[in-house]
């Protein structure tokens, strides 16, 4: 009852704020409702534009990497999904094996008796011929075959890789008779070579030189190698040429004196 006469005297003085109705109530909480939903969508909004911010710069900064110069470096976005490895040009020419001296060392006792083909120089045009011999002929001679044949191959092949120029030489090496190797050469019944004609041939490179192996010629009559500016020395295994009639050597740029053993040769040397 007290409490009633309080608040009819507080009504009464004006100083007593009514209670809301319910309407109000329902209002202020629809208020505060849309307040929050503004607030979380400002919220929303923001980490949008910092996101797309922060992706933009990334992008920009990939292109940047990519366009530098020789000196930038490029930053993977992501990891590699494995063990990647360099694309093969289609146009290169696979490798060779490497090749083995133990494979070729019963020919080499054949066709260059005396020496150690362990220690034979891998560039050297004897130890090419060899290689060729062993690897790549597709008469796959033997030390069982004829054994001048077999020599008569090996010297042709030298004096192709002593060239300096094989590359660029055709009709070479193939699986034919070595008597069809080179023009104007001729042979006897037995396939063994009489006439080696390299008359300014333009075959050698200049600063090739005449391999030893020409001596290895047995048959032979006749060699022209006239015109072709070879170097060095003259090789005196020219000499173990019995059969030879013809021997022309000028216009090259050998050094030293004509070799003893050539003998009574018809030489035409300058």
């Amino acid at each position: 009852m007290e409490e009633a006469d309080q608040y009819r005297k507080s009504h009464d003085e004006g100083e007593v704020t009514p209670p809301p109705s319910v309407d109000d109530v329902e209002n202020a909480s629809d208020e505060e409702d849309t307040t929050q939903c503004r607030a979380s969508g400002k919220v929303w909004f923001l980490g949008l534009i910092a996101f797309l911010s922060i992706t933009a710069s990334a992008v920009a900064a990939g292109v940047v990497l990519s366009r530098g110069g020789d000196n930038e470096v490029s930053v993977p976005t992501s990891e590699p999904s494995g063990p990647t490895s360099e694309p093969s040009d289609p146009t290169s020419e696979p490798s060779d094996p490497p090749s083995d001296p133990l494979d070729m060392e019963p020919l080499a006792k054949v066709v260059l008796p005396g020496v150690d083909i362990f220690h034979l120089n891998r560039t050297a045009p004897q130890y090419r011929a060899l290689e060729f011999l062993t690897y790549h002929d597709s008469r796959f001679l033997t030390i069982e075959d004829d054994s001048i044949e077999l020599l008569e191959r090996f010297s042709m092949a030298t004096l192709y890789f002593a060239s300096g120029g094989e590359y660029g030489h055709s009709g070479w090496l193939n699986s034919s008779s070595h008597c069809t190797w080179k023009l104007w050469t001729e042979c006897d019944e037995n396939g063994r070579i009489t006439v080696l004609d390299f008359y300014d041939s333009g075959f050698f490179n200049i600063g090739a030189t005449l391999p030893p192996e020409i001596g290895n010629f047995q048959n032979a009559r006749e060699l022209d190698f006239m015109g072709n500016y070879l170097e060095g020395s003259i090789p005196t295994e020219i000499g173990l040429l019995t059969s030879i009639e013809s021997l022309t050597l000028s216009y090259n740029w050998f050094e030293g004196t004509l070799p003893t053993e050539i003998g009574t040769s018809t030489v035409w040397c300058t």
